[in-house]
This record gives C-alpha cells, structure tokens and sequence, in this order.
C-alpha cells in the first residue's frame, strides 16, 4: 500500500537536511531508501522538488509519497532498557555506539562492516541495493513495542522520534507512540520547556562553578557547526559536579537544541569534551594517560577506557499528554563513563 506523508517543519528543526529530516519523521525506512526516493521526484518542499542536501526553514512544508512495495525496516530484537512507558510515550535508555536513525552508508555486505551493536540484531535489507543497512534503534523500538511491550502489544504501533541524540551519546531516548503524544511532546521541545540534565567529562579544570554560555552557533562544513554572531540562538547552563586532575566533570542543562550545540559551546569556553574526534583533542582514554607507573603486560596492547564521546543524556522532564503532569525520565550513569570516573577519582593527586 502507498503512503503520502506531509509534515511541517518546527523551529527545533530548523536548518536540518530534507534527508535528515525525513528519516527522523519516518525512521522505519533507510537511508537510501529515503535518499532513493527525493532522487527520483517523490518529496517536495513548499510544493517544489527538492534535493536531499536542501536546509529546511522553520515552516516549510515537506511532502512524500512512498510508493507501494518500498522496503521498510523490521522488528528485530534488541536488548532495551526501558526508563518510562505509558499508552503513548516511551523513554529509553540508549547505548553509545548505537545510531538512532541509519546513517548514511552503514551497511552490511560488499566487504563493508556493520556497526557495533547489541548481539542478535539483524537488520531487513535494504531496498534495492543487495545490502543490509547496519542494525539501528529503531528496529529495536519497533519489535519492542509490537512484541514486548505489555501496554502497546499487538495494537500495530510504530515509534516516532521526537529528538535525537549523536550515535556516540548515551542516555535518554523520548519515542512517541502515536500523533497525539508526537505533536504533544514536538509542541513542548519547540516551545522549550523540555528540561534536559546531561553529564560530561570535560578537558581542563572549569574554574567558574556555575555559568551560561549564549553563543549562536551557524554550520560550517557539512554536519560541523561554530559560533557565529549571526547564527541561530544557543543557550546552554552548567554546573560542576566534580573536578579531577586535568579534567572537570559538569552537569549541563541546555535550553534550545541546535545540532552539537553542547560540544561547540564546550569548546568555546576552552574545555571540550575529554573524548570528540571532531571538536576536541583525543578519541580515547587510556590507563597509562592517568596512572604514571602502568604499563601494559609485553606484547599486550592496550584497551581504552573509554572510547566515545564523553557525553550521557542523564535526565529528561516533560509531560507526556496534555493535562497529566510532568515526569522525570532518568538513565543512570553508563557503565563506560561510571568505570572512568572511578579511575579518576582513584588516581586523583
């Protein structure tokens, strides 16, 4: 059965791609299944073809038809940790190492590697190509809610993604569970009064306990963003939570949501994230970088830490339907970031 989609584009959104876009508004089919199909015509925007690298402004109105017969991804069993659930939203807690939404070009075949995932995952091919696209959550999400779930069970529900986190973040995952909670919780994140709590370990020690960093940021080359002037607002909150030698644990609240917008302001005040390959100094932590004396066994080498962003989703406020109150979802510590911090606090001077 075809499918025609339309969607406008809010405020939180704007700036992203159209082929970003639509595979966060419809993240049961693949990257190149999504790209396929704005090639060939099927998508506009404001009435217009448009092309997969198209920025999208607040308001625009993005259409598609998805003809009969496109594959689409299927459940698949993933491990999940499910932090909050009712009839219509779930908050999970998400894996670093784990892409929300298919990136492009992570497919399985032709002598290319999947991604790290959870064991026993096994992604739908893709359309077309001969390829699987690698494992991503939404597989996961789907069997859950159609298999697992003892509230959302057999009633054909599909989960619908309201925010995102980078595929090297761990944390608190939103999922919409049908429009109504879509438009609710999308409505609250573009009027800001989503509340998010996030940890990171940061270079340097962050002196001022306390601060604000308002730095509009703007995207330079493709997918990296910069401050600038004449950028879109940024506003992120900090605190200290604790300091190390050489490094500064803090919990950051931002309060818009642009794309990087944590680890640009971080480094902007001069403490980027302890571990970001694109906007910090280091792409791992290793024991031998904090215990003077160690020394991997001969012939041995040597297992990081920690190897991803430094970053954890910690808490997520919002209010699931109109009129029910507010809930906290929170995911604790992951066990990367937790074994790391008790190194530092180990060998603290």
């Amino acid at each position: 059965m075809s499918e025609s989609h339309s969607f406008i584009v809010s405020q939180s959104l704007e700036g992203i791609r159209l082929l970003e876009f639509l595979s966060t508004k419809l993240p049961l089919y693949s990257i190149n299944t999504l790209k396929s199909l704005i090639e060939r015509g099927s998508a506009s925007v404001n009435t217009k073809r448009a092309s997969a690298g198209l920025a999208l402004g607040e308001g625009d109105e993005v259409a598609i038809f998805i003809p009969e017969g496109t594959r689409r991804y299927e459940p698949h069993p993933l491990p999940l940790e499910v932090l909050f659930e009712d009839g219509h939203v779930l908050a999970v807690n998400k894996p670093a190492g784990l892409a929300v939404i298919p990136e492009r070009d992570e497919r399985v075949g032709a002598g290319l590697k999947p991604a790290r995932t959870g064991a026993g995952v096994t992604p739908a091919q893709d359309e077309g190509a001969g390829l699987k696209p690698a494992p991503t959550f939404i597989s996961g999400l789907l069997h859950y809610l159609q298999n697992l779930s003892p509230l959302s069970r057999g009633k054909g529900l599909r989960p619908r993604l309201v925010h995102r986190l980078d595929k090297d973040t761990s944390g608190v995952l939103l999922v919409a569970k049908d429009p109504e909670a879509e438009r609710h919780l999308s409505g609250q994140f573009e009027d800001r009064v989503v509340e998010k709590e996030y940890v990171a370990l940061v270079d340097g020690r962050v002196e001022r306990e306390e601060a604000t960093i308002n730095l509009p940021l703007e995207e330079t080359t493709r997918g990296k963003m910069r401050p600038n002037p004449r950028g879109k607002e940024a506003v992120t909150q900090y605190r200290i939570q604790e300091r190390f030698d050489g490094f500064t644990l803090l919990k950051l609240m931002p309060k818009t949501g642009r794309t990087h917008q944590i680890r640009v302001h971080l480094k902007a005040i001069g403490h980027p994230l302890s571990i970001d390959p694109l906007y910090g100094n280091r792409s791992a932590i290793f024991l031998s970088s904090l215990k003077a004396d160690y020394k991997p066994k001969k012939g041995q080498t040597e297992t990081p830490i920690i190897s991803r962003l430094t970053l954890h989703a910690h808490k997520i406020t919002f209010e699931p339907l109109p009129g029910v109150g507010k809930i906290t979802a929170e995911a604790p510590m992951a066990e990367d970031m937790d074994r790391l911090i008790r190194v530092l606090r180990k060998y603290r001077k």
